[in-house]
C-alpha cells in the first residue's frame, strides 16, 4: 500500500533523490518546477499527495527517473511518485499554443540539496491547473481550489485558460458546475 506524502515526506524523499544523484552522477545539478498536490503541500496548504507532479522539465532526465525509481523501492512509493505526466498532458492539450505568462511565476524556491532545487509553481498557474483538472467527479481538485481561496479575477483567468485549451460542450458543462460550487457564476 502506497502512503500519501505530506510536506516532510515529500522533502525527505526528494532529499534521498539528491543523495542518490550525488553518488551516481557527481557534479550534476537539477531543478524542478512542481505543481499539483505536492506544490500545495510545499506551500503549507494542508494536503497529502501520492506523487510529485513536475511541470519543468517537461520530460524528466533519465538520471532523475532512475533516482526516483530507487527511492520508490526503498520507501514503498508508487513507481510514478516523481512524475512528468502533468507536463506531458499539458503539452498535448495546448498543442502549439504558448502558456500564459503567469506560468513563469514561482511561489517558492526550496533548495533540497546542493544538487537539487525545487521551485513551486506560482499561484495563478496552480489555480489554473487545478481548475483544468477539476470536474464534478474529481473532488480533490475542487477541495484544493477551496483551500487556495482564489479571487474572482484569479478564477476568471483560470477559466479563460481552461477554455482556451478545451471549449467543448462537455468541458463547458463541467466547468459551469465546478464554478458554481466555487461560488462563481459561469458566463
Amino acid at each position: 500500500m502506497v502512503l500519501p506524502m505530506n510536506k516532510g515526506a515529500i522533502l525527505g524523499n526528494l532529499g534521498l533523490v539528491a543523495d542518490w544523484l550525488r553518488v551516481k552522477h557527481p557534479g550534476s545539478v537539477f531543478e524542478l518546477v512542481v505543481a499539483g498536490g505536492a506544490a500545495l503541500a510545499l506551500l503549507d496548504i494542508e494536503r497529502a499527495t501520492l506523487d510529485v507532479d513536475v511541470l519543468v522539465p517537461e520530460t524528466l532526465p533519465r538520471q532523475l527517473v532512475d533516482a526516483a525509481r530507487a527511492v520508490a523501492g526503498a520507501r514503498g512509493l508508487g513507481p510514478e511518485w516523481l512524475s512528468d505526466g502533468v507536463a506531458r498532458v499539458l503539452k498535448q492539450a495546448r498543442g502549439g499554443r504558448r502558456l500564459p505568462r503567469y506560468f513563469v511565476e514561482r511561489a517558492a524556491r526550496i533548495e533540497v540539496a546542493d544538487n537539487l532545487t525545487v521551485w513551486v509553481l506560482g499561484r495563478q498557474a496552480l489555480i489554473s491547473l487545478k481548475l483544468l483538472a477539476a470536474s464534478p467527479s474529481e473532488r480533490k481538485h475542487i477541495r484544493d481550489l477551496h483551500a487556495l481561496a482564489p479571487t474572482r479575477a484569479e478564477i476568471r483567468r483560470a477559466r479563460d485558460f481552461v477554455l482556451a485549451l478545451d471549449a467543448s460542450a462537455p468541458r463547458r458543462e463541467d466547468l459551469a458546475l465546478v464554478l458554481r460550487e466555487l461560488g462563481v457564476q459561469p458566463r
